[in-house]
């Protein structure tokens, strides 16, 4: 938030709109319109599989499919 991107701190950070995650589908195949939560693989989302346990975790909402290795995608934010 200070404007030093090069501090070896650095993190970006989106409260609202689109962004790209990396995510993890080998917890299940990741559709548009699946709810992402926080993943065991560090730095990574994945898919909402219960959604009770999901409660207060969610990052956002899939907007493109991802399947077979970990990679990008496109998220709309979504603040809990």
């Amino acid at each position: 938030m200070d404007g030093k991107t090069d501090s070896e701190h650095h993190v970006t950070l989106a409260l609202a709109g689109t962004v790209y995650v990396k995510a993890d589908p080998q917890y299940g195949a990741i559709s548009p319109g699946d709810l992402l939560t926080t993943s065991s693989t560090q730095g990574c989302a994945m898919r909402v599989s219960d959604h009770g346990r999901a409660v207060g975790a969610v990052l956002g909402k899939a907007l493109s499919s991802l399947d077979g290795e970990p990679g990008l995608l496109r998220m709309l934010v979504r603040p809990s």
